[in-house]
């Protein structure tokens, strides 16, 4: 058997008699990828991002529960609360003429039936949902535009008060926004 040298040289000799390394053998991320062949899905930056995100919503709903416009729902959020709270109970019936389409009644009458009708808990998802749209929105602009505008997109949607006040209101609009960002990070493949 043969000995073989030591030393940088030598080495690089010694993988070029070894060939090349098996496919088996290269390390793979969580995504699939190697190492460089692109970022995982959710990295250090964005994870901070979205607990930065969720943290100003759980906040400006913490702020804003105190006020009486924000406790006693009025108009729109009035209309998708009593409907959900019917669905909730087990009301399946649409009201005549319907105000709204079904889908965010269903959901909140939902998510009000999982949490024993508590209407803080339902801002709480919604909360998490909006920090979810802010990371959806912000690997967009990354897969657009690179990883800077990626996490100035995010930064600027984290801290954007009607973004933000919209997540935590009794708003259709908040699952719209999350259904948007996703359907275009979707086609942006």
């Amino acid at each position: 058997m043969d000995r073989l040298p030591d030393g940088p040289r030598a080495r690089k000799k010694n993988a070029a008699r070894a060939g090349p390394v098996p496919p088996s053998a290269e390390p793979i991320t969580a995504a699939g990828r190697t190492p460089g062949a692109g970022y995982l899905p959710l990295s250090i930056p964005l994870l901070a991002l979205f607990a930065t995100a969720f943290i100003v919503r759980l906040g400006v709903s913490a702020e804003l529960g105190q006020t009486a416009l924000f406790r006693n729902a009025q108009l729109d959020s009035r209309e998708y609360l009593s409907w959900a709270q019917r669905i909730a109970a087990g009301d399946f019936t649409w009201p005549v003429p319907p105000a709204h389409g079904p889908g965010y009644p269903f959901l909140l009458g939902a998510l009000l039936a999982m949490f024993n009708g508590s209407v803080p808990a339902v801002r709480l998802v919604q909360a998490a949902l909006g920090a979810v749209t802010c990371l959806l929105a912000a690997r967009l602009s990354g897969k657009l535009f690179g990883k800077n505008a990626e996490l100035a997109t995010g930064l600027s949607l984290a801290f954007y008060g009607p973004l933000v006040l919209t997540d935590v209101s009794i708003l259709s609009e908040g699952l719209l926004l999350f259904f948007l960002c996703s359907a275009f990070l979707i086609l942006s493949r």
